[in-house]
């Protein structure tokens, strides 16, 4: 979704969600886009980084994510010797 702009966003975001209510199938959708991911009922959210999973809930994960940002979810590097 990077490249959309705002009216994109609301076409491909309801057509995905109204192919979901009607043919229910699994979905993942990967985004870092937050205001996108308001068009989906989501059931988990997962936040990805440093090649691992590095949190997951449910849409308090989101609402943490909006307010904090992602990279609450990254370990600082240590710069001591």
């Amino acid at each position: 979704d990077t490249g959309l702009d705002l009216d994109n966003q609301i076409l491909i975001g309801n057509f995905i969600s109204n192919y979901v209510k009607s043919h229910k199938p699994s979905v993942i959708i990967v985004s870092h886009n937050m205001g996108f991911l308001k068009y989906f009922k989501l059931s988990k959210v997962v936040v990805l980084g440093e090649g691992r999973i590095l949190a997951e809930g449910g849409k308090e994960l989101l609402k943490q994510v909006e307010q904090f940002g992602f990279t609450q979810f990254i370990n600082p590097v240590n710069t001591s010797i």
